[in-house]
Order: structure tokens, then C-alpha cells, then sequence
């Protein structure tokens, strides 16, 4: 993101990258998820000690997971170095705080797995909001996709 942000000169133009950038990201995050999802079991008896609960819980952990960290990584993109800070700060110590009371609430690995994504709901609605006034409606153009998406891949 940083590579297609810095040339941008207008908000129409940082717009389509944004948007563009973020379509590619759902789609990458929605095809994570989905593995996951498919092999919950496996994982759930590898990893979770056949908790397939828990298990369950990851694939949304990897979608919001990727959203948040694109969304969150625009302000490092556009150079607003002030507004980034904070908002991985609240990132951290929302975690921090909404893990720490579900496990000593009683819910243990569960409780921390569904705090994660909580958090990461939270966080993404509040750079979401941030930056609505700033860039607008979406208006995603196919030409933009393809090649940011051809310079992106190797």
C-alpha cells in the first residue's frame, strides 16, 4: 500500500488505490478464512485439543485480522504517523484488556480467542470511521485492480 499511496496526488486517486487494495485484500481473507474454516477439525485436533469451538473462532480471526491491519496500515501509507500510533495503541491495549477479562472471567483459551476478534471489530469500525470523511464512497475501478494486483505479484 505504501508503494501505490505515495504517488498519489488526489483523493480521487488515493480512493480507487484504496479501495482497489482492500478488494484484493477480502479476497485473500475470505480465501484464508474459508481453508480454515474447511479444515476445522484437523486443526481443532492438532492445535485445540479437539475444541472445535475454538477452532471456529480462527477463520474470523484471520478475516477481521487482515482487514484490520490494511485499514490501520493506511495511515502509515498516507503519512499520518500521529494517527497510526494511536491507533495501535488502542489496538494493543484493547486486546490486552477484553483477553485479560474473558480468560479471568472464567471462558480460558475460548474466551481469549473470542476477545481477538472483538478487538479487531472495534478497532477496524473506529478506522473505518476515521477515514470516511477522508476518502468517500468507494468507486472501484477494474482497470486500477488489475494492474496494482499485476505489480503486486511477482
Amino acid at each position: 500500500m505504501i508503494r501505490f499511496l505515495a504517488a498519489s496526488t488526489n483523493k480521487r486517486s488515493t480512493q480507487e488505490i484504496f479501495y482497489s487494495l482492500l478488494f484484493a485484500v477480502l479476497v485473500a481473507a475470505l480465501v484464508a478464512s474459508t481453508l480454515f474454516l474447511v479444515f476445522a477439525r484437523p486443526i481443532a485436533a492438532s492445535l485445540f485439543n479437539d475444541n472445535l469451538t475454538t477452532a471456529l473462532i480462527v477463520p474470523f480471526n484471520i478475516f477481521f485480522g487482515c482487514l484490520n491491519l490494511f485499514t490501520v496500515d493506511f495511515f502509515r501509507a498516507v503519512q499520518q504517523a500521529k494517527r497510526y500510533s494511536i491507533l495501535t495503541f488502542l489496538q494493543a491495549y484493547v486486546n490486552v484488556a477484553l483477553v485479560a477479562f474473558f480468560v479471568l472471567s472464567g471462558y480460558g483459551l475460548q474466551g481469549a480467542v473470542i476477545g481477538l476478534p472483538l478487538q479487531q471489530v472495534f478497532v477496524f469500525l473506529v478506522t473505518m470511521s476515521s477515514f470516511s470523511c477522508r476518502l468517500g464512497l468507494p468507486s472501484l475501478s477494474l482497470y486500477i485492480c488489475t494492474s496494482i494486483w499485476r505489480l503486486a505479484c511477482p
